[in-house]
């Protein structure tokens, strides 16, 4: 009898690791994107709003650049992206093609132009991606 329930507790252990490990391996299908929201002259602007979209999917994902000019999506699939960069007095900055790829964060930097809030500035053929 307790040789059966040390075999049991055994196993049990044994199936608890091998999916410890599983779900370990699983994490590399979504990457963070992060970026640098600056003026033209380099100077980092805080509290910008950042709507990130998938193009497959259409999901959206909202941020907004810390006092560093700093922003990150966490967990982002595999795919690409669009993102829209809006601020007061500063044309918003449209990015398309942003590829975020598997287990390797994208970043991106984006320099804002002073402006009417109604202008649009469309950046295409993708965006200055740095792989850290």
């Amino acid at each position: 009898m307790i040789r059966s329930i040390r075999i049991f507790v055994s196993t049990v252990g044994l199936l608890v690791m091998v999916n410890l490990l599983a779900y370990g391996q699983g994490g590399g299908s979504t990457s963070p994107l992060m970026g640098t929201v600056v003026d033209q002259s380099g100077a980092v602007i805080a509290g910008v709003d950042i709507i990130v979209k998938n193009k497959a999917t259409g999901a959206e994902f909202r941020g907004t650049t810390a006092a560093d000019g700093v922003f990150t999506i966490p967990a982002l699939s595999v795919s690409t992206y669009t993102v829209t960069v809006t601020a007061p007095g500063f044309k918003q900055v449209v990015v398309e093609n942003v590829k975020v790829e598997a287990g390797a964060p994208a970043n991106i930097r984006v320099t804002l132009q002073i402006g009417d809030i109604k202008e649009t500035v469309t950046v295409t053929g993708g965006a200055q991606l740095v792989q850290s």
